[in-house]
């Protein structure tokens, strides 16, 4: 986990947004070695984001169909009842197309695990300290699709060939059907959007003079003054929310893998390959506990301690004793301790100006 020193975690933040060419937090001058650290070195109106970073992930492309026609099926339009649609028809093999749903079903799979849901525009708070992985991870799917594309263009003519000399009885339909390769590859994209967003900051009237036109613009002064404060208490709301979620997701997915170490150690099949996994939602938990999550961590850790190297250890009655207490504390803790003092102890980062 990130130190809490908030100077540290300002230059870990920047240094990976200077990697990824992302807008960081405005440079200023460092601390002399006799100052202490400022309490807030953030805008406050930025929430989370020293801590993550946005990442909306847009993948698309083309299915290898075309809407199906009354004629395709050599049947009249008007002898089909409006309450039947028609649907649609394969140009190329399925197969041929099948890699696509593959990649950005392992691309999603790959921010969705190293990332928390986030309220607004369909992205992902990814937290510094795991965002190089997702962005290896995201890059790998994006070099696998591109190559795909490239492949599936090349030979875009000759699947559909292949298929024409499948079902000869529809190729005047297939061939009518035919859309050329080059209008095709504008249908693939995959794109990563990298960002943070924030309360918008000092909205002001312009500077006027004539003491009608003075008060007209104070009044006007006082409307977008409400009007700011109402979106920063909207603002912090929906922050409140997605941090209190972040704090029960993560902490369920902990208890998920605990609670089947715990049946698995009660009938007494506990394996190997379970241990495994208790020990990677454990680092995973450390890697993603931007919040500060501390309960949960310390029992975590405690629970590390308490593992057995393999089960075999298990058949010593004190390992066994000890492993099983700590998986016992780490899900009480998850219930007991509160998810509104955890939100509220990262809440400095959350109060607007």
């Amino acid at each position: 986990m990130v130190s809490d020193d908030p100077t540290t975690k300002l230059a870990i933040g920047k240094t990976i947004l200077d990697a990824a060419n992302l807008p960081g937090p405005a440079p200023g001058p460092p601390p002399t070695p006799t100052s202490s650290p400022p309490p807030t070195p953030r805008t406050n109106s930025q929430g989370p984001f020293l801590d993550g970073v946005l990442v909306k992930l847009q993948i698309s492309y083309w299915t290898g169909r075309r809407s199906l026609h009354s004629e395709d099926l050599g049947l009249n339009a008007e002898a089909i009842p409006d309450i039947f649609a028609l649907g649609s028809k394969m140009i190329v093999p399925k197969n041929t197309i099948s890699l696509f749903g593959k990649v950005r079903a392992k691309a999603d799979y790959s921010l969705t695990q190293l990332s928390f849901p986030f309220p607004l525009s369909d992205a992902h708070f990814v937290p510094y300290t795991v965002l190089p992985k997702v962005m290896e991870a995201l890059e790998t799917q994006k070099v696998r699709f591109d190559a795909a594309v490239g492949d599936f263009l090349s030979h875009y003519a000759e699947y559909h060939e292949q298929l024409v000399a499948e079902y000869p009885e529809h190729k005047e339909a297939l061939t009518r059907a035919f859309i050329p390769s080059e209008s095709l590859k504008a249908r693939f994209g995959f794109q990563m959007t990298f960002y943070s967003i924030s309360v918008p900051r000092g909205m002001r009237v312009k500077a006027i003079t004539g003491i009608r036109a003075v008060r007209e613009a104070k009044a006007k002064q006082d409307a977008i003054a409400a009007i700011q404060q109402k979106y920063e208490i909207e603002f912090k709301r929906q922050m409140d929310d997605f941090l209190g979620q972040s704090v029960v997701m993560l902490r369920q997915r902990v208890t998920g893998v605990v609670k089947s170490v715990a049946v698995q150690m009660e009938k007494g099949d506990l394996n190997n390959r379970s241990l495994k996994s208790l020990r990677q939602v454990i680092q995973s938990f450390r890697d993603l506990n931007f919040m500060s999550d501390n309960a949960v961590e310390t029992a975590l850790n405690n629970l590390e301690r308490s593992m057995p190297v393999g089960v075999g250890e298990l058949s010593d009655e004190s390992v066994s004793m000890q492993f099983v207490k700590a998986l016992n504390v780490v899900e009480q803790v998850a219930k007991g301790n509160k998810v509104a003092r955890v939100v509220e102890r990262y809440g400095r980062k959350m109060i607007l100006e």
